[in-house]
């Protein structure tokens, strides 16, 4: 009898823990870049860079679709503070998990003599040629352990000549 209860007891907590094992969390929207204004004034956001001058995409892409766009990283050089850096993307996403929270950019090369990752953009403004952004600068890794003084924020415009488009939060 105690081994039947045993038994019970253990495959309810077995049970318990495999729901626990199984939670997903997605909270991503891919926009094409045309159709992004300065309303998005102060949000969120993360860019997918063009690899060659024919990556481009015409129309709104959601759910699944969006894995297959946000492949292995493209590289980019962006210019901060008169500085040429460049960048690789980071894409963290998978079968039943993509957070905007986890996608970067990490420095391919160094900025002011220090590795460097942009955890953190947010949309300034756009205009036909290009955009603006605030990014948030990261000096050690893992950058969620970065501390205030290992952190800088600076204003980057970029061309959208080199935009696929952009990824937000669902939510937003």
């Amino acid at each position: 009898m105690k081994i039947k209860v045993l038994i019970l007891h253990v495959l309810f907590l077995s049970l318990l823990h495999l729901t626990a094992f199984a939670q997903g969390g997605w909270d991503l929207k891919y926009l094409p870049l045309d159709s992004l204004n300065n309303s998005f004034n102060g949000r969120e956001v993360r860019i997918d860079f063009r690899k060659t001058s024919q990556d481009t995409l015409r129309s709104k892409a959601g759910g699944w679709y969006i894995y297959r766009l946000l492949g292995p990283g493209d590289s980019i050089t962006l210019d901060i503070d008169g500085q040429s850096v460049k960048f690789t993307e980071s894409w963290h996403i998978y079968d039943d998990h993509g957070m905007l929270s986890e996608q970067y950019l990490e420095g391919a090369s160094t900025y002011q003599g220090k590795s460097i990752w942009i955890k953190e953009c947010f949309w300034v403004s756009s205009n036909d040629s290009s955009i603006k952004v605030k990014a948030r600068l990261y000096f050690r890794k893992p950058f969620y352990l970065a501390s205030k003084q290992q952190q800088e924020i600076v204003l980057i415009s970029i061309k959208k000549s080199k935009i696929k488009g952009i990824v937000l939060r669902l939510d937003d």
